[in-house]
């Protein structure tokens, strides 16, 4: 079996595909953390700025292409950040691997 079969099938009987993250911070506003299951919403296409303010960028590529996988994997950051959305970009092979992160303004 060659090395990178063996990795696909202790993923898929793991049932949990991680992936490093990393976040940077685009603002200097202090932003209470939020919980660390905390939900949030994803989607490709740019908030209403009325309604939004960009708050990070989490850099970090989904291993599949799945949404949940990418969300959990994103989470921890996102909620640390106080985030509400973020805006993901999805590259040519359906992967997630940055996303800007919003926070709601209040």
């Amino acid at each position: 079996m060659r090395a990178s079969s063996l990795v696909a099938v202790l993923l898929f009987l793991n049932g949990c595909v991680s992936f490093y993250t990393s976040y940077s911070k685009t603002t200097d506003k202090f932003i209470s953390a939020k919980s660390e299951s905390c939900d949030f919403k994803i989607q490709t296409t740019l908030p209403d700025p009325k309604q939004f303010e960009e708050i990070g960028v989490v850099n970090g590529c989904s291993v599949v292409n799945d949404i949940n996988d990418y969300k959990n994997g994103i989470r921890d950051k996102v909620c640390k950040a106080s985030g509400d959305l973020v805006v993901g970009q999805i590259y040519s092979n359906g992967v997630y691997c940055i996303g800007t992160v919003f926070s709601m303004i209040k």
